[in-house]
């Protein structure tokens, strides 16, 4: 299947795409700050979790903001926060296994791979930075 799509639409795609998933990873971590997930909860203590919620808040926020304003680099400072939050969500899902079974093993390949695909996110932003310094 062909896409035809000139730059810019797919550009304003993406920036939409991603606006989303880093609004939602912002809700998602100040939610977490009032209601903590249990797989985080059942590896480690109240103190990482708050902290892991609240990587997840800000990080996700700063990438929002980046997103909608077009500035590259509050999504640059986000993404790491980000990144490590849900490394520390598959890394609890992996330990929490004895305790909720498949559920939790699936939930951490999951937290891996958003992980992984947000560090690839990461990786080609830095690179677009370099290039156009370099220019």
């Amino acid at each position: 299947m062909r896409y035809y799509h000139t730059g810019a639409r797919l550009f304003s795609f993406r920036r939409g795409a991603r606006s989303i998933s880093y609004g939602m990873f912002a809700l998602s971590g100040f939610v977490s700050l009032f209601s903590v997930s249990p797989i985080v909860d059942n590896a480690t203590t109240e103190l990482v979790c708050v902290v892991w919620a609240f990587c997840l808040g800000i990080g996700g926020l700063s990438a929002f903001i980046s997103v909608v304003s077009d500035y590259w680099f509050f999504e640059y400072a986000g993404l790491p926060l980000i990144i490590s939050s849900f490394l520390v969500l598959s890394i609890s899902a992996f330990i929490s296994f004895d305790t909720g079974g498949p559920v939790f093993l699936s939930s951490g390949f999951i937290a891996a791979g958003i992980a992984t695909h947000l560090f690839y996110r990461l990786w080609e932003l830095n690179e677009s930075i370099h290039h156009s310094k370099q220019v």
